[in-house]
């Protein structure tokens, strides 16, 4: 028996260990940003533009190399020589091998680039990049969190939609007891009372059909904070239990993350058409070689008796591309296409968010005045209610005129429950763009 009450604790305690619960819509974005994958994507993608940073200041370093060979030739190399040279006859060559079997060297390089304009570019592009990735980021994390509003406020309402219809069915299971209790005494027809019976079907099927679209709105919202489908999720926060309030400040468009991010991606273009312009300049480096040699005709390179030779040198390079087969001009007008693309990129969002703004403002200000109406609305329709049900039962009103309330009743309802979603959500999106309004920008910076 024991064994039986231990694996039933194990059980309850891995049960409580699944079970996740979110007080408020803030703890639901926060566990989103810090558990779903594409979120953390957004963040990788972000490191990944920073070690683009590192690539493209890396030609600005000197760059060494260490490097060896060891040579083994088989047939030594030949080269015809005049044969006077070697007190032969004039006009005939003579076969002379140059070299030794075995060759063994060992070269320290080092080049220092001192006009690399492509280079130094390359380094804006990809600063300007770590910075558009940043900000893109910041507006993943919005769009997150204004979806995850929505759905939160959905399973709020769909929640408490619920519970109203759960009431509903309770009255209505009462007053068709007491249509019942008439009809067996013979103060009812059965069409009053199939109709009160047909009432409480259409009741019993609401409050199943509400319970459902919690259940699929709760699924939704459990893949958008990151969660399991098979995690058990708990709301502990209700409609009920929030009041209006002024509504937040608009935010401005510029300070928007994709505003920003847009802006960084048209620097990145224009450092792009400036290197594509200055493609021209000549590339000037500065090399230099040391190499350790030994030639040997027997395997002996261990031995000190015979010398290592060394060969030491340092120059300048230079590098002038004259013609690239029209390459330039095609890269240089594709950098200036792909930086009026940006710039258009950025006037339309400029516009659609103004528009957003506008629209979710003006939202808000109507849901605000309908939520304050339709709770007044809903509360006049429940009163009503109640009256109609006390005047049936006193038989004072007839069946029709009671089911005539009653939808009345479900009428106020549902305006009453969408003004609720509409405020809160439209509430929450204005709050959600006002705290990523201002993201800071990261630690690197365009210098």
């Amino acid at each position: 028996m024991n064994k039986y009450l231990l694996f039933l604790f194990l059980l309850a305690g891995v049960r409580a260990q699944a079970q996740v619960t979110f007080g408020s819509l803030p703890e639901a974005t926060t566990h989103a940003l810090q558990h779903r994958p594409d979120l953390r994507n957004a963040d990788l993608a972000r490191q990944v533009a920073e070690q683009g940073v590192i690539r493209a200041k890396a030609p600005l370093y000197p760059q060494v190399k260490v490097s060896g060979a060891f040579d083994d030739y088989l047939a030594l190399p030949v080269q015809l020589i005049p044969a006077e040279f070697v007190d032969g006859e004039k006009g005939e060559l003579v076969a002379v091998q140059f070299g030794t079997q075995y060759n063994l060297a060992f070269n320290l390089e080092a080049a220092l680039p001192l006009v690399s304009v492509q280079a130094w570019k390359n380094r804006r592009i990809a600063q300007a990049e770590v910075q558009s990735s940043y900000f893109q980021q910041q507006d993943a994390q919005q769009r997150a969190s204004e979806e995850i509003a929505r759905t939160y406020y959905l399973c709020l309402l769909s929640r408490e939609a619920s519970a109203l219809s759960q009431e509903n069915l309770h009255v209505n299971d009462t007053l068709l007891l007491t249509a019942e209790e008439r009809f067996r005494n013979g103060l009812a027809e059965p069409l009053e009372l199939n109709r009160l019976k047909s009432l409480q079907l259409e009741s019993r099927q609401q409050l199943n059909d509400n319970q459902t679209v919690y259940r699929k709105n709760l699924a939704r919202l459990k893949m958008l904070c990151g969660l399991n489908p098979q995690e058990d999720l708990q709301l502990t926060e209700t409609l009920n239990d929030q009041t209006t309030a002024a509504p937040p400040l608009q935010p401005s468009v510029e300070t928007l993350g994709l505003y920003r991010a847009l802006q960084w991606r048209i620097q990145a273009a224009e450092s792009e058409e400036q290197k594509q312009r200055l493609s021209w300049l000549p590339e000037v480096s500065m090399y230099g070689r040391f190499t350790q040699q030994a030639q040997r005709n027997a395997f002996n390179f261990t031995d000190s008796a015979y010398p290592w030779y060394q060969i030491g040198l340092v120059g300048l390079r230079a590098e002038w591309l004259l013609f690239s087969g029209f390459n330039r001009k095609a890269e240089f007008r594709r950098a200036t296409l792909q930086k009026q693309i940006a710039l258009n990129e950025l006037q339309h969002f400029a516009l659609r968010a103004q528009e957003e703004n506008e629209e979710i403002g003006l939202a808000l200000q109507n849901a605000q005045q309908s939520l304050e109406s339709y709770r007044q609305h809903y509360a006049l329709y429940q009163e009503n209610y109640t009256i109609a049900r006390y005047k049936y039962n006193q038989e004072v009103y007839t069946v029709d005129q009671l089911l005539q309330v009653y939808a009345e009743k479900l009428k106020s309802q549902n305006f009453y429950l969408n003004a609720m979603a509409d405020y809160y959500v439209n509430r929450a999106l204005l709050q959600i763009k006002n705290q990523f309004a201002q993201p800071k920008s990261p630690a690197l910076h365009v210098k």
